[in-house]
């Protein structure tokens, strides 16, 4: 009964070795068994068939050799920093003129509990390398392209009041590299001045699109806010855009001749505020309906509102990353505490008060970071001086 069970196990052992061999011989990693001089015990045909057609191959030879040292250092803790080392597997990438390889030693311990042997599993990570180089460089491209469509975008923000019967000055965070809102401000004539505030659906490079195409497009030569808007939303709908996207705009026009404010909205939800610099607790909100313009509706018709301004008196525009803004508790910041930053702010200049306002809402969502606003920001007074 023992020879016929040592027979036995002798002939499983021999038919487990076999399968192993099959079973190594048939992956296309390259599997090589060392010992710890350096002498080639075992590899797959993979390997030998490679070996075979590139015996002179110096320079991967050498790099076959200086693995096995890695290797072999590794194992015995000789080399300091490598992962793995004392007895534990470990990686590392050999490279052999264009070719890289993936190495990864494994240690195999006698019965005294030494290292004796370590099987190497080569992996060819050429073309895998190759293809992240390639990424990297298409994002460095990429990357580099955003700046400068970063830079011209803000170039088109304007960079002061035309009117100097007109203070103008705004705060723009966008969440992102490219922002989706933006805002205006030009002379209509000599006696109107025009001035709006939109916000784009969605960010980045489409959103900016947006940007740009409102821009180029708002007429402004129109008195009539209402009578722009609708020309915007029909021009846009002749540009074929997603049904997805679409431009919230609240536009003003400021007649300086007979000191009267009229605007018109669409679909610009964060209401705009007016006040008087000397009553900042007398607010006007400047409420109006509108659809956004889209291709949502084959037609619209917007409508406009007209108030009497008079010197001192401030226009306060935003988008509604403000009124937005959420604390810890999924709150929002909303229009009560946009209201008590307004009056609060300080009267010293307009970019302190929207400096003020803005971390009045970073304070509330306790945000520390610009890189923590979930959306972009814009902040914008308009005070009327004469």
């Amino acid at each position: 009964m023992d020879l016929y069970y040592k027979d036995a196990v002798s002939r499983n052992k021999l038919q487990n070795t076999r399968f192993l061999q099959k079973a190594l011989d048939s992956m296309m990693d390259w599997v090589r068994v060392i010992d710890m001089s350096g002498s080639t015990v075992y590899m797959n045909k993979a390997m030998k068939r490679y070996l075979q057609h590139n015996a002179c191959d110096a320079e991967f030879h050498e790099a076959l050799r200086q693995a096995h040292l890695r290797a072999a250092a590794g194992q015995s803790g000789g080399a300091p920093g490598l992962a793995g080392a004392g007895g534990q597997e470990f990686y590392q990438e050999i490279k052999a003129g264009s070719r890289v390889l993936e190495v990864i030693s494994s240690p195999q311990a006698g019965a005294a509990g030494e290292t004796e042997f370590i099987v190497e599993v080569f992996r060819d990570v050429t073309r895998l390398k190759n293809f992240q180089k390639t990424i990297t460089e298409q994002n460095g491209k990429f990357e580099s392209d955003l700046d400068m469509a970063k830079m011209l975008q803000r170039k088109l923000l304007p960079s002061a009041s035309p009117n100097p019967g007109i203070e103008f000055s705004y705060l723009y965070e966008p969440c992102t590299m490219l922002g989706g809102d933006f805002v205006d401000i030009y002379n209509i004539g000599s006696d109107h001045l025009g001035v709006y505030i939109a916000d784009v659906s969605g960010h980045g490079v489409s959103a900016a699109i947006l940007t740009v195409f409102l821009r180029s497009t708002i007429s402004k030569r129109m008195t009539s806010p209402a009578e722009a808007l609708n020309t915007l939303y029909w021009e846009y709908n002749k540009n074929y855009f997603e049904s997805e996207a679409y431009i919230t705009v609240f536009y003003a026009i400021y007649d300086l001749k007979n000191g009267v404010l009229t605007y018109s909205n669409a679909g610009h939800n964060a209401t705009p505020i007016l006040y008087n610099r000397q009553n900042k607790d007398s607010q006007a909100y400047l409420k109006m309906p509108g659809l956004p313009i889209s291709n949502w509706m084959d037609e619209v018709e917007y409508t406009e509102r007209s108030v009497p301004v008079s010197a001192g008196d401030v226009l306060f525009l935003y988008t509604d990353g403000l009124s937005e803004i959420k604390n810890g508790n999924k709150d929002m910041f909303g229009q009560a505490n946009v209201n008590l930053a307004l009056q609060r702010c300080p009267d010293c200049n307009h970019m302190a008060s929207l400096d003020y306002i803005l971390k009045s809402a970073y304070s509330y969502a306790d945000i520390t970071d610009k890189s923590e606003q979930m959306d972009d920001i814009t902040l914008s007074l308009v005070e009327l001086l004469k």
